[in-house]
């Protein structure tokens, strides 16, 4: 399905461009650039941050994108989501310990990707913001869906915060990448519904 790879391609966009946002607003120190070859472990330690916050935004949206294309197949939502909720344990686990409170926000998050990417794949489109736009028709709509969405992946990072030791850095920039990624939706809600903006 054309549909799955543009989503899949949008998502992993965005969760790299935002993760190397982050990193470009924190210059390195004076001093790194000073040392011969620490321009190649800075590389490597961006390269490594960018993999992680990407692969931790995937690991749920690839089970909520297996959810919305079986309900896009005619299966019922009530029969989809428990598995989906079973995808998202398996995923989430691979990448730390899951607490019961983050399994089910995590869950709820995955639930409401996988009704936005069904109704991606229930229109045509050459790419990802072409779907989004035949998708929610107006930018409230739209932009309705990116506030819930905005406040199911706080939650996450709020449990993430509490549950997982990070350093108080590890922390900032996590917090940073999420807000980074919330920006960049609301900057791609402009360009899909550009009228809106103007009136």
């Amino acid at each position: 399905m054309q549909q799955v790879d543009l989503i899949i391609a949008a998502e992993q966009a965005l969760a790299r461009e935002s993760a190397l946002a982050v990193l470009v607003k924190r210059p390195p120190a004076w001093w790194r650039s000073t040392v011969p070859g620490m321009f190649l472990f800075d590389f490597l330690v961006r390269l490594a941050d960018t993999r992680r916050h990407t692969s931790r935004c995937m690991a749920v949206r690839k089970p909520a994108l297996q959810a919305a294309q079986a309900m896009a197949e005619g299966h019922a939502r009530a029969d989809v989501i428990p598995e989906l909720e079973r995808g998202v344990a398996v995923a989430q686990a691979e990448l730390w310990p899951v607490s019961e409170r983050l399994h089910v926000e995590c869950a709820k998050l995955a639930g409401l990707l996988a009704d936005h990417y069904a109704r991606l794949l229930g229109v045509e489109g050459v790419g990802y913001l072409e779907l989004v736009g035949k998708a929610y028709h107006e930018r409230a709509a739209y932009e309705a869906f990116l506030s819930l969405l905005d406040e199911a992946e706080r939650r996450v990072e709020q449990i993430l915060a509490e549950e997982i030791p990070l350093r108080k850095r590890d922390r900032a920039k996590l917090d940073a990448q999420c807000r980074e990624l919330s920006a960049r939706r609301r900057r791609e809600s402009e360009v899909i519904f550009p009228q809106d903006s103007e009136s």
